[in-house]
C-alpha cells in the first residue's frame, strides 16, 4: 500500500472513486444527488482543490490502482474520505486517516459523516458532535476528532 499526494493526472480516478460512492450520503437511494452537490464532484472542483493550498489531498495507491482518497481542509476538516467498495474493511480509511494525523500534525479535525460512514469514523476515533442534519436529502452527522491526551 503506498500512501501519496494526489497529483493532478490523479483527477479522473479519484473523481470517479467519489462520485461512485457519493450515494451513501442520500436518505432515500431512489433519489438523485442535488445539482449543488454534483457541481463539487466535476473534474475542475477536484482540480481547484487539489491546486489550493487550503487542501490536503492523499490517495492510496494499491497495484498502481488508487482504491482510496482523503482530502482535508485547512483548519482541520474532513472534506472527503472515500474507499472503492471492494477495499471497505481492509484498513485502507484507517491508514489514510493516521497518515494524515502524522503528516499534518492534526489535534482536532471535523467531518460532517455521511450515516453510512459514522461507525467508521467512530473506530477512527471521531465521536458525535451534534444532530444528523438533512439538506436536499443528504443526510449528515457532524463529528469531531480531539487526539489523545489534548
Amino acid at each position: 500500500m503506498n500512501i501519496r499526494k494526489a497529483r493532478e493526472s490523479d483527477i479522473i480516478d479519484v473523481s470517479h472513486l467519489v462520485k461512485g460512492l457519493s450515494q451513501y450520503y442520500l436518505q432515500d437511494s431512489t433519489m438523485r444527488l442535488p445539482e449543488w452537490f454534483n457541481e463539487s464532484l466535476v473534474n475542475d472542483a477536484f482540480s481547484e482543490r487539489f491546486r489550493s493550498s487550503e487542501y490536503n489531498n492523499f490517495v492510496v495507491e494499491l497495484e498502481s490502482k488508487i482504491v482510496g482518497y482523503i482530502s482535508v481542509k485547512s483548519g482541520f476538516h474532513i472534506y472527503h474520505l472515500f474507499v472503492l467498495k471492494e477495499f471497505h474493511g481492509k484498513g485502507i480509511a484507517k491508514e489514510l486517516w493516521q497518515h494524515c494525523v502524522k503528516e499534518l500534525m492534526i489535534k482536532t479535525c471535523t467531518v460532517r459523516s455521511s450515516l453510512f460512514a459514522v461507525p467508521i469514523y467512530k473506530k477512527l476515533g471521531f465521536t458525535i458532535d451534534g444532530n444528523i442534519a438533512f439538506k436536499d436529502g443528504l443526510g449528515f452527522q457532524p463529528m469531531v476528532y480531539i487526539a489523545p491526551g489534548c
